[in-house]
């Protein structure tokens, strides 16, 4: 009888252990994506723009209820000195104006695809998303963040991306 208890108490133990590593992993890679996103605006040159530091206010929008946004509240508390960060929810195309970068962690609906604003930096999370017009995906690869880029979606919507971003990146189209 001790012996299944003290079995049963071993076995608790390792899925606790395991649990805690599973969720250090996944707060881990939301600091990532989220220091990503940010660090997108000193890499990329939004239309309208002469250099990416003259885009001052920049919104980073987020689709639906995302575990990144109170990793993307610290981070915009963090720069606050530096530059003002505005970060949003958004659930529908109504609150797609402003966006600067819009982050899905899913795929996105097609009635939204349509109506994303021009001046609308994507970047997903889900597998291959380059091919449905997306610009950025930020894919998981083993312990690490890989960042794939579209260039010519890019260059088709008026965005000049650093060569630094397209150095790092793991698949440039």
């Amino acid at each position: 009888m001790r012996s299944r208890f003290r079995l049963l108490m071993l076995a608790m133990g390792a899925c606790l252990c395991l649990l805690s590593t599973s969720v250090q992993s996944a707060e881990r890679r939301y600091k990532v994506e989220a220091a990503l996103l940010y660090s997108f605006f000193n890499y990329i040159t939004w239309p309208g723009y002469d250099t990416p530091q003259a885009l001052h206010d920049p919104v980073i929008c987020v689709y639906g209820q995302d575990p990144i946004l109170g990793y993307l509240d610290y981070v915009r508390l963090k720069i606050a000195s530096e530059r003002k960060l505005s970060v949003r929810t958004v659930l529908d195309n109504e609150g797609l104006a402003g966006c600067h970068i819009l982050f899905l962690r899913h795929r996105l609906p097609y009635r939204l695809m349509e109506s994303l604003p021009r001046e609308t930096l994507t970047v997903f999370k889900p597998d291959d998303p380059l091919d449905r017009g997306g610009m950025i995906e930020l894919a998981q690869d083993m312990e690490r963040i890989a960042i794939r880029v579209n260039q010519s979606q890019l260059e088709r919507q008026g965005f000049q991306t650093s060569s630094r971003l397209l150095e790092l990146a793991q698949k440039v189209r």
